[in-house]
């Protein structure tokens, strides 16, 4: 190959620039696998003074580029099934809290229907985040909703008011670890509850008091899955 560069001045300028490389096998690789859209891409974040070829004609490698593309296959099917697995959980959940007359209900629902489920003492599941607030044990439909609350940004934010006295010791517990947090303060605990609905006496700040619907809560996790 020398021999063969040494005869025109074009092969000498390509034998100075293989001499300027701080690994000529970097040009063989190039001559190899150039086009290759592994290759081409690995070769274009690499740092150019870098035995790069080695390591980006590893990753063009067929080989290689299958195990990887099987590694990802395998990845992808795990979170499927743990999804799914999640989901199947959920709704072995919701069929026993059915079976014991707990009907889901969002936050959402809950503030415009209040009303209506308090008069009849309806048993209700539900979702969200649990936040205190002073003397108030609040419930927000997202972690986005509590944050806005919390923050001060949105004080109108739909949340449910809870009454967790009379709720199962393993959930009060769990209530109390949530209040203990720091980060509670500004982001609440997931936790899934279920309660009936009731009315309850609020006052404000000048002792004004208001009745309003809330959940008298009987059981619930902190976790909310």
């Amino acid at each position: 190959m020398l021999d063969q560069i040494r005869r025109s001045p074009q092969s000498a300028l390509l034998l100075l620039a293989l001499g300027g490389c701080a690994y000529p096998s970097n040009f063989a690789n190039d001559v190899q696998h150039m086009g290759d859209p592994t290759y081409d891409a690995c070769r274009r974040g690499a740092d150019p003074m870098s035995d790069y070829g080695a390591r980006c004609a590893h990753e063009a490698d067929p080989a290689v580029k299958a195990e990887q593309a099987e590694q990802m296959r395998q990845a992808a099917e795990q979170q499927r099934l743990a999804a799914a697995a999640v989901q199947q959980r959920l709704a072995d959940r919701q069929g026993a809290e059915l079976a014991r007359g707990y009907s889901p209900i969002t936050v959402r629902d809950f503030v415009l229907d209040g009303k209506g489920l308090a008069a009849q003492k309806a048993k209700r599941s539900l979702t969200g985040v649990y936040m205190p607030a002073g003397n108030l044990d609040l419930l927000f439909q997202s972690t986005a909703d509590a944050y806005q609350f919390s923050s001060g940004q949105n004080r109108s934010v739909p949340s449910a008011n809870l009454l967790t006295e009379d709720a199962s010791r393993q959930f009060r517990s769990e209530l109390l670890a949530c209040r203990s947090s720091p980060a509670a303060q500004y982001t609440g605990c997931p936790v899934h509850i279920l309660g009936t609905v009731t009315v309850c006496v609020l006052s404000d700040y000048l002792g004004r008091r208001r009745n309003t619907p809330c959940v008298s809560v009987e059981d619930g996790s902190v976790g909310g899955t």
